[in-house]
């Protein structure tokens, strides 16, 4: 058995396995790409349409590719206007607690 290494970027690695039986001996080397994890990241708003001065109600979902939910923190949540202006800014949110309100 192989524990894969955590990896942040796509990294080739190469494996040497050596088996030596009473007779016989066998060497075989291969390449193997190592792939860091992937996750999907849904970001949910409880309508699609706003008027001013209503209350957005919004949430993050991040899971892998398996569909298994991943507790993810992220540094910055910003909300924008149509004018890439910043509107509100959380910091620190953990995915699985992100469920936000604005104003």
């Amino acid at each position: 058995m192989l524990q894969v290494p955590m990896v942040t970027s796509s990294t080739v690695a190469i494996v040497n396995v050596h088996i030596q039986g009473e007779s016989d001996v066998m060497n075989k080397k291969t390449k193997i790409l190592i792939a860091p994890p992937s996750f999907i990241h849904l970001i949910q708003t409880d309508k699609p349409l706003y008027k001013p001065g209503q209350t957005v109600q919004f949430r993050i979902v991040s899971m892998d590719t398996g569909f298994i939910p991943f507790n993810r923190v992220y540094k910055t949540v910003e909300l924008q206007d149509p004018n890439k202006n910043r509107i509100a800014q959380w910091l620190d949110q953990s995915a699985l607690h992100s469920s936000q309100r604005y104003p």
